[in-house]
């Protein structure tokens, strides 16, 4: 074991160890135990203080030594735990080498699973420290993360030329918006909760803090990234069943076909599922709760996105599609399948 202060062939108890003390006199017919004895009795004392101070009298006692230092990463008590880790970190032993990767990693999670910011924010510091183990562990948890966190962890990585980094990227709009947990939704089939990430995730888009907001003159201006994204990740989770492309496709004959917008409504609400009109509940048209969230649904059905949108915004986000198809795809087209490796999921 050799430490970077030069402690090169310590293996045994010295004459400068300290002798146990601290809690209380010595016994009446007993000795207060110095040497290894002694650090290892004090590192299990109650007191915090006395374990403390054992920690870098137990490196006079060799690879044992570095055991009771590795030992006290599990320590009940924070403070005990980041100082055997520092002390660990400046030696040059494997034990220690290992235990500390180990410890560190171990932190990270435990931090980015925290449900208080400001220990997830430290642990994405940490994790890009860590080289690949600890992005394996950041990568893995990014899509629970907040959507401010996540853009704070675009920022770190968006300069980064690794593929697999490059890769993750792709579900990221330019402005850091993550679509991360839309992807996953739509991994997973859940096609309600992923209908109302699309709802959520638009609104952030347009900067609109209500979904009536999102009004036909907003979809017009939603940025092109972002609603392509949208559509592709439904598209492939579907396998071409639901998108807004695949809207698109059903709005537009019947728009060219009917002089009358009403007309085009009903024809294309029957299409896709968004009406029912027979003779026992002519003209209804489907309210959130009866919208089918199911690959049983018809083509196009979603997707909805709420009852105030729904119907009276397919042209607005049909026409805006048809905008952004004519003008060079300013991102990449996401791979909902090749990427699912990378983060999360």
């Amino acid at each position: 074991m050799t430490r970077k202060h030069s402690t090169q062939s310590i293996h045994q108890p010295q004459a400068h160890d300290a002798v146990l003390g601290g809690q209380a006199a010595p016994p009446a017919q007993g000795t207060v135990l110095g040497g290894l004895a002694g650090v290892k009795q004090r590192l299990t004392s109650p007191h915090v203080q006395q374990r403390l101070a054992a920690l870098p009298e137990a490196l006079h006692h060799g690879q044992i030594g570095v055991e009771l230092v590795i030992g006290a990463l599990g320590d009940r008590d924070r403070s005990v735990q980041k100082a055997a880790y520092a002390l660990l970190k400046d030696i040059d032993h494997p034990l220690a080498t290992d235990a500390v990767q180990q410890f560190a990693l171990t932190s990270v999670k435990t931090r980015l699973n925290s449900a208080i910011e400001a220990e997830q924010l430290e642990a994405i510091a940490d994790a890009l420290e860590l080289d690949h183990a600890g992005l394996d562990v950041l990568l893995h948890h990014l899509p629970d993360l907040s959507d401010e966190l996540q853009q704070i962890t675009y920022e770190h990585l968006r300069d980064r030329p690794e593929a697999r980094i490059q890769k993750v990227l792709e579900f990221f709009s330019t402005d850091g918006l993550s679509y991360l947990r839309l992807r996953d939704l739509l991994m997973t089939k859940q096609w309600k909760a992923a209908d109302q990430e699309t709802l959520r995730l638009l609104m952030r888009a347009s900067r609109v803090n209500r979904a009536e907001q999102l009004q036909p003159d907003l979809i017009a201006e939603l940025p092109c990234h972002d609603l392509q994204t949208i559509d592709q990740l439904w598209l492939q989770a579907s396998r071409g069943q639901f998108g807004f492309s695949v809207q698109r496709d059903v709005w537009m004959p019947y728009y060219t076909l009917f002089w009358s917008k009403a007309d085009t409504w009903a024809a294309v609400g029957d299409r896709l599922g968004w009406r029912i009109n027979h003779l026992w509940n002519p003209n209804h048209w489907k309210c959130y709760d009866e919208i089918t969230f199911s690959l049983r649904a018809p083509k196009g059905h979603l997707p909805f996105l709420g009852n105030t949108l729904g119907i009276f915004t397919i042209e607005a986000f049909a026409n805006r599609l048809q905008d952004c198809d004519r003008l060079p795809h300013v991102g990449r087209p996401v791979d909902i399948d090749g990427g699912s490796g990378d983060v999360g999921g």
